[in-house]
């Protein structure tokens, strides 16, 4: 038995799409077997006609992950987290520097990279996670409910930064 049955979608570069359901209705696990972090017991992921299942790897490279909220070590700094996640990535060098400097320009976190994680407010750990998700320039970005817990502004402020995302023609999965 298991908590998604005879899910399908699809997401097209530049598009945003939304995908909602109830509470247990199976949309983390769904997130989850999308982003290769658990394996559907049947059925496949698809991303560019590469199987999840049979490719893990190469579909982990097209993929941007935004957790719901960042992990409590908070005793990292802005530029030390993302640059973690850009090395796991295989970025290196100039390539990751340029990388790290323009995600941080985009999110807006430039002025924030030497700020602990722990301090920052609930807008600017949401910047911190579509930087991370943005590192290694995915294809598609899964993101769980991402503004959830945002005042007003910072809401509206996601909102046009998921617009800019849809227009350099990244596919956004948002639940």
């Amino acid at each position: 038995s298991g908590a998604v049955d005879d899910v399908s979608c699809s997401v097209r570069s530049g598009e945003v799409v939304g995908c909602g359901g109830a509470n247990g209705a199976g949309k983390t696990t769904t997130r989850r077997i999308m982003a290769t972090l658990d394996e559907p017991t049947e059925g496949d992921v698809f991303i560019d006609d590469v199987s999840g299942r049979e490719m893990p790897e190469h579909v982990r490279k097209r993929i941007g992950f935004v957790p719901d909220a960042l992990p409590t070590h908070g005793d990292i700094t802005v530029h030390e987290y993302l640059d973690f996640f850009g090395r796991a990535y295989g970025l290196a060098g100039k390539k990751r520097q340029r990388a790290l400097d323009e995600v941080e320009d985009f999110t807006g976190l430039t002025a924030l990279r030497n700020k602990l994680l722990k301090g920052l407010s609930k807008g600017m750990k949401q910047r911190v996670s579509v930087g991370r998700a943005l590192i290694h320039d995915p294809d598609l970005l899964l993101m769980d409910e991402p503004a959830a817990g945002l005042d007003p502004r910072a809401r509206v402020e996601f909102r046009e930064l998921v617009s800019v995302l849809a227009g350099m023609g990244k596919a956004v999965l948002i639940s």
